[in-house]
């Protein structure tokens, strides 16, 4: 019973320190195609918001943006960093009423929100 506890503490700890893993699906993603279509663009919002229904890639998406945003894709690769500048930048610049939504979504105390824009201008 001792060796068991054990072993469920190191598990714990190994886990708790391991970095961040942003997920690696929506990378292929063609932001291009989902911004130019009005309605893809608004599932992939709706999904965000949790108003609506989300795809595999949306929903790993949203939870890598829960992260990124606390800090500042610091884990992410150089493509993730890419991808989630410019899908962020995009919705900033056309729909800023919808990154209002989601700034106060995934950061109601707005504690990261201005190192997080700082992030998204940096290239």
């Amino acid at each position: 019973m001792k060796a068991l506890t054990v072993l469920i503490l190191v598990f714990c700890l190994t886990n708790s320190l391991a970095e961040y893993q942003y997920s690696t699906h929506y990378t292929s993603l063609d932001l291009e195609s989902i911004f130019s279509n009005e309605k893809i663009m608004s599932n992939y919002m709706n999904c965000f918001l949790d108003k609506g229904s989300c795809t595999p890639e949306a929903t790993e998406f949203k939870r890598d943006i829960a992260h990124a945003l606390t800090t500042n894709c610091s884990d992410c690769s150089a493509e993730q960093k890419k991808i989630m500048r410019k899908a962020c930048s995009h919705i900033m610049k056309n729909t800023p009423e919808k990154w209002s939504m989601l700034v106060k979504k995934f950061d109601p105390d707005n504690k990261y929100t201005d190192a997080f824009i700082k992030f998204i201008n940096m290239d």
